[in-house]
Order: C-alpha cells, then structure tokens, then sequence
C-alpha cells in the first residue's frame, strides 16, 4: 500500500497546485497521510481544509480523528459535536463520527480503571455504535468495510457491533425515512472509491481532471 499512498499524495499535491482553495484536495491529502500514519501532516491538511470550508463533513471527521490520536480526545470529540447539527443527515458524516468516538473509546480503555474513565469509555461507545447504525439508515453501503475499519478495532467485540455488520443495510428496518429531518435534507450521496476504501471523501461540481484527482484510494 505504501506506493499507493505516495501516488495519491502526488495526485492531491497536483489538485492543490491547480487550485489551491480546493478543501476537497487538503481532505483527501490529509486521509492519505493518515494512511501512512503521518498524523501532524494530516492535522494540516485537515485544519487547512475546515479553514477553506467550515462545513466539510470529510474535513472535520479527519480533523477529529487526528486531535484523538494526538491525545486530545476532548477537543476531537467536542469538534464532532459542534458540527453534529449541521451535518447529521450525511451518513459520511454520521460514519465517520462513529470513527472519531470508536477512536476515543480505544484510547481511553488503555487508561486505568476509576469510575469516571469507565463512564467514558461506556459513553463514546454506545455513541460509536449510534452513529454507525444512523450511518447504515442514511445509505452507508459497505459493511465489509466496517468490518476492517481499523478506526473501529475497540468495537469488534462488542455485541452491537457484531450485531451491525451482520445486517441487511438495505432491508426495510435501516432504510431512511423519505423526508428525513425537518427539513426534508437527504443524505449527501457520494461515488465510492475504489473498494470503499475511502468512505471519508466525495466530490462537488468539479471539472473531470479534479474529479479524478479526488477519487483516489486514501482512507486510512
């Protein structure tokens, strides 16, 4: 994978230079490097992103993830949560929030047992699986894919998770309402990339060079 992730940082180095207001670009930049575990570079190119378009769902979640990973578990969690209202009718959103608790939950059940962490560790994980079954109900398609999510590891063993993989995504229970939220938003649908390996990212009205710089396999 190794050879990839450099050409798909080359690539969004090439979407950057050619426009370098593209928040798109910094995202999928910033998921590549997470992919090769550069989580400062990521914190960037995320942070570059969310500055270029505050409501980037792709931009935040990444954001979110990489504070987590840092250490600062509050600040990645409190990002999320700020954004929630906005952005909770998109199921990469609501996925990849999932992810940023899913990583908090991880981080803090290697921390020593008091009553408070227990609290916590409890807490981000229903919220992790919350979010990941909002996730399925808004149109997320890949299963498989949650599976192997690393930024999932922490919930593997738990029943609901076991539970949500196991699952039909696209049986009557899970399915959206046909006017969901009150104002009627549906769920942003995105191209996957290839193998759903990059569930955090889409595309906008771009013209087709950008297009297929952004499509490009970079989901840590």
């Amino acid at each position: 994978r190794r050879s990839s992730d450099l050409e798909a940082i080359a690539r969004y180095n090439s979407a950057i230079e050619i426009d370098p207001e593209l928040a798109e670009a910094y995202s999928g930049r910033g998921h590549a490097q997470l992919q090769k575990k550069n989580v400062a570079e990521a914190h960037k190119d995320f942070a570059k992103a969310v500055k270029l378009e505050a409501f980037s769902s792709e931009a935040i979640t990444g954001l979110g993830i990489c504070l987590v990973q840092e250490g600062n578990v509050e600040g990645g969690i409190g990002l999320i949560e700020k954004s929630r209202k906005a952005m909770n009718e998109d199921y990469i959103y609501t996925y990849n929030a999932a992810c940023v608790y899913g990583r908090a939950h991880e981080r803090l059940l290697k921390l020593p047992h008091t009553p408070e962490r227990d609290q916590r560790v409890d807490a981000y994980r229903a919220q992790s699986i919350a979010d990941l079954r909002r996730s399925i109900k808004l149109g997320f398609p890949d299963l498989e894919w949650m599976k192997k999510d690393s930024d999932l590891d922490s919930l593997h063993d738990v029943p609901e998770f076991k539970k949500i993989v196991s699952q039909n995504p696209s049986s009557e229970e899970n399915r959206v309402p046909d006017n969901p939220g009150k104002n009627g938003v549906r769920p942003r649908k995105v191209k996957p990339k290839e193998g759903m390996n990059a569930i955090r990212g889409g595309t906008s009205n771009l013209d087709s060079l950008k297009t297929d710089l952004l499509f490009e396999n970079a989901r840590p």
